[in-house]
Formats: C-alpha cells, structure tokens, sequence
C-alpha cells in the first residue's frame, strides 16, 4: 500500500472531493490570496504530483482533467445545498497549484535507469 502511487492519487483526489463537499458558513472574500485560495492552490499541487507519480508521462493529460476537475468541483458546490458558491478565483487557484504541481513533480518522477546487477 505504501508504494501503490495510484492509490495515493485517488487517495488524495477523495480527501479533496470530502474537503470540498462539507458544508460552509458565510465567508467573507477579502482578496484572491486568502487562505481559501491557498488550500486550493496547496491542494491541486499535491494533486498533480501525486497523479505524475502514478502516470509519469502524462503530464498534460493530468493538467486537463485536473483543471476539469477543479472547475466541475466549483460547479458542484454551486448546485448542492451545502451553503458554498460557485467562484471561478478558485479554479484558478486549482489550476495553479496544478502547474506549479506538475513543475515540481516533473523531476520527482523522472524514472531512474534500472542498475546494471553486479557480475561475480
């Protein structure tokens, strides 16, 4: 289980739908870089390096359904009743955390060549 990455990616992806689905009360905005943009933004790059460790080579295909993901998340909260809004500064915080995410996970996951096995 611990070296299972794609259990982690979905791992994760769950935890952030559960995040996403509680309730909310009334929050005031006060500007783009509040501490909800900054979950979002946090959430979606551990999102994109978790899926880059699972699927190494698709880093666009992440980036896409990611940013689908993050905007459909908004359209979710929208349409349910659980007192949160539609707001399109967090899918761009999402899309965010995810370029920033892929940047950083592109050299994590570079695969190493396996080692030559020594001959005796």
């Amino acid at each position: 289980m611990l070296r299972n990455p794609l259990l982690h990616a979905i791992l994760w992806t769950t935890v952030l739908m559960v995040g996403f689905s509680i309730p909310g009360q009334t929050l005031q905005r006060l500007s783009f870089f509040s501490p909800d943009k900054l979950v979002h933004f946090g959430g979606f790059l551990i999102l994109a390096i978790l899926w880059m460790r699972a699927y190494p080579t698709s880093i666009w295909r992440i980036v896409v359904y990611g940013a689908l993901f993050g905007f459909f998340v908004e359209v979710y909260q929208h349409l349910m009743p659980i007192n949160r809004s539609f707001d399109i500064a967090d899918a761009l915080a999402d899309f965010g955390g995810l370029l920033v995410g892929v940047q950083i996970g592109r050299p994590l996951v570079r695969r190493k060549k396996p080692e030559e096995s020594e001959q005796l």
